[in-house]
């Protein structure tokens, strides 16, 4: 058995000397390591120098010019419905006939009591050149006469009041009451909105307000209707701040449109003047992260490209852009797209086709953003 193992270690022993003697006696091209990897292909795009706008952003809400809930201002049963839910209605038009039956026969009481005191009153007068009747008797008859007549307005006016009419022409929205039902004042009937003019409402803190004046071009998109931009035009800035020290706004759209409807929320951009041309890459390229912000700039050699780390300071973005003051030159080239695989020092292999096709997303989004309806 002693005898066996040491035959199989000394064998061991002379095929790992045979192996160092073959390696060492190879050529030095072929004892290299394994091949060094493929570079990284990335998409690359330049820093520019250009303008760009500038904005305050808010949310708003949109309303109409005209809007209101219709609703009853004294109680009664319906008698008669005049409209349907979604009609079209124009100022003055019925809408609903409350009984007023009680009501107008009170009135006729009521005009029988004035005809009586106006004759009471003219028989007054006839007497009193003769001085058959006192001066407190003309007196009182001539109240008679006023409080007859009061009472009998007072008496119409809750007539017209069971009449509920439209208080301006527009769209009335889903009916909210029957035929016999009772509703009492202040019960809602309908809504009834006017779209012929929308109005957006946003607020900007005390700061940002003070940038903003009456005329002043707003661009908004809705949420329920992405992709679609429109304009619209500062109206009023309310004159007192609310109690976070906020400032209400309301502009006037320049294009209402059909889509559009009363409580829709807004992306709201307020246009600020253009600034000086500003070196700006794209925002994709901005690498940010607790100790700031950074880029992978392209150094090109007869070897290859590499890519590099680069501290930047990153400011204001729009339209796709990032304004950077700091850590870049004009024509310098960064990664836009695939920061994540990279690390400094890293070979890559900058794609013409991708980053071309980059600068032309970025141009058409710049210029989709102002092609307004």
């Amino acid at each position: 058995m002693r005898t066996r193992t040491a035959v199989l270690s000394i064998t061991l022993l002379m095929l790992i000397a045979l192996g160092a003697w073959a390696w060492s006696s190879r050529p030095f091209g072929e004892r290299t390591s394994a091949p060094a990897p493929a570079p990284t292909q990335v998409q690359v795009a330049k820093a520019v120098s250009q303008h760009l706008p500038r904005y305050l952003d808010s949310l708003g809400t949109l309303e109409a010019g005209e809007q209101v809930l219709v609703s009853a201002e004294v109680g009664g049963k319906v008698e008669r419905l005049d409209f349907d839910s979604g009609q079209s209605v124009t100022r003055g038009q019925v809408l609903v006939s409350l009984n007023s039956a009680p009501e107008r026969a009170e009135a006729d009481h009521q005009r029988a009591l004035l005809a009586n005191a106006q004759k009471r009153l003219k028989r007054i007068r006839e007497l009193m050149p003769a001085g058959a009747v006192a001066k407190e008797d003309l007196d009182n008859a001539q109240m008679d006469l006023d409080a007859a007549k009061a009472l009998l307005a007072k008496t119409e006016a809750v007539i017209a009041q069971k009449t509920i009419r439209a208080p301006f022409s527009g769209e009335l929205g889903i009916r909210k009451v029957h035929v016999g039902q009772y509703v009492n004042a202040g019960d809602p009937v309908a809504s009834l909105i006017n779209r012929r003019e929308l109005r957006v409402n946003f607020s900007l803190d005390e700061q940002a307000s003070a940038q903003v004046v009456k005329g002043q071009e707003v661009l908004l998109n809705f949420r329920a209707l992405p992709g679609e931009d429109y304009k619209a035009r500062i109206l009023t800035l309310d004159p007192l701040l609310d109690n976070t020290r906020m400032s209400r706004i309301q502009a006037v759209l320049s294009t209402p449109g059909d889509t559009l409807r009363p409580g829709m929320s807004a992306d709201v951009r307020v246009v600020q003047a253009t600034q000086a041309a500003t070196l700006v890459v794209p925002a994709t390229a901005i690498v940010s992260s607790a100790y700031g912000d950074v880029v992978y700039r392209i150094e090109r050699t007869e070897a290859g490209a590499q890519v590099h780390r680069v501290a930047v300071k990153a400011g204001t973005r729009a339209d796709g852009w990032r304004v950077v003051s700091e850590g870049l030159e004009e024509g310098d080239e960064v990664v836009a797209v695939g920061q994540n695989r990279l690390s400094d020092g890293q070979a890559v292999q900058p794609s013409a086709a991708a980053a071309q096709a980059h600068g032309r997303a970025q141009a058409e989004a710049q210029g989709a953003r102002h092609a307004f309806h």
